[in-house]
């Protein structure tokens, strides 16, 4: 039961973030602080949601049933990384401060911090 809450949470704040990114990318002109806090964040939760749909799919595909909640949370947890690198990228690159040097090191924190975050959740179980 708690996947399908997961699932139709998750599926409806996306869609709400898609609609509101493509409101601010179409309406609106970035003059304040709050329209471009608003941008990443939606942003972030349209790439989280969509990436974790697509993983989620190919999990379901690839087991023909509902996957089992230790590899819905896996997708949960690949595609909060997945869409927190593509923001810092996005970002970074708006200040013009994106670089090879400042890719590995947000590649290398985020690896990092799945690693722990992955002995944490192992250790518990």
């Amino acid at each position: 039961m708690r996947t399908r809450v997961l699932l139709f949470s998750l599926f409806t704040v996306t869609v709400f973030a898609i609609g509101i990114l493509i409101t601010l990318l179409f309406n609106t002109a970035p003059s304040g602080i709050d329209v471009i806090s608003l941008f990443y964040v939606s942003l972030f939760l349209t790439i989280f949601g969509l990436v974790f749909m697509v993983g989620y799919g190919l999990s379901w595909l690839r087991f023909q049933s509902l996957p089992s909640w230790s590899s819905t949370a896996t997708a949960f947890r690949l595609s909060a990384w997945i869409a927190v690198a593509a923001t810092i990228f996005l970002l970074l690159r708006s200040f013009s401060l994106l670089n090879l040097a400042t890719t590995i090191v947000v590649i290398v924190g985020l690896a990092i911090l799945e690693l722990t975050f992955r002995k944490r959740i192992t250790l518990k179980q």
